[in-house]
């Protein structure tokens, strides 16, 4: 499966003799709503890198200065680091309260979530 992200969208387009694309998560406009409700009406500010890990698909969401996640199976949403405010600060304390500066990336590597910020 292929994952696309543009503008406001996060889009995949599975191998199959089709090319069909679905959008996962985003309406198109930007904006940070939608935690806890499905992904496909939330909004997202410029998301950027993904990884998958066990039915749930972690985004950068830039603009929004956090993570988001999105469990596969359900199609919800919801936010695992940064609180929506840029920034450098919030080693040691819970993530979602975290100040993120333009996260890029995102990766799991044994169990831990790691995420690229400016």
């Amino acid at each position: 499966v292929q994952y696309y992200q543009i503008s406001g969208l996060l889009r995949k387009i599975p191998p199959d003799i089709a090319g069909r694309i679905y959008t996962l998560a985003g309406t198109g406009e930007q904006g940070c709503s939608g935690d806890g409700g499905l992904a496909q009406r939330a909004t997202l500010n410029l998301p950027m890198g993904v990884c998958v890990r066990d039915n749930r698909l972690y985004v950068a969401d830039a603009n929004n200065h956090c993570v988001r996640v999105v469990d596969l199976v359900h199609g919800v949403i919801g936010t695992v680091a940064g609180n929506g405010t840029q920034g450098s600060s919030g080693d040691g304390g819970p993530a979602t309260q975290a100040h993120l500066n333009r996260p890029s990336r995102v990766a799991i590597v044994h169990e831990k979530l790691y995420l690229t910020d400016s």
